[in-house]
């Protein structure tokens, strides 16, 4: 049986990813915004409480980084823990 919290935890380390990502470059929320258009407090609310943006919002934030939208979803896609 799945995790029921699964897809949850999945959205948590793509929001992780970001954060990571935005600090790696030495970027502060605000410069995130202007770049993306998302709201500040919407950033600072998924960094900082696990609020889910929507799909445009992510979009946008991933843009202003500089990822890849297919880069960001797989690179945190959870491992099965299965060998082949």
């Amino acid at each position: 049986m799945d995790h029921p919290f699964a897809d949850g935890c999945y959205i948590l380390r793509v929001i992780a990813y970001l954060r990571k990502a935005r600090k790696q470059q030495g970027l502060g929320i605000r410069e995130i915004t202007q770049k993306s258009g998302v709201k500040k407090g919407m950033i600072s609310k998924a960094e900082k409480q696990g609020c889910i943006p929507s799909c445009r919002e992510f979009k946008a934030w991933t843009q202003a980084l500089g990822v890849s939208w297919e880069h960001l979803w797989s690179r945190n896609f959870p491992s099965t823990g299965a060998s082949t």
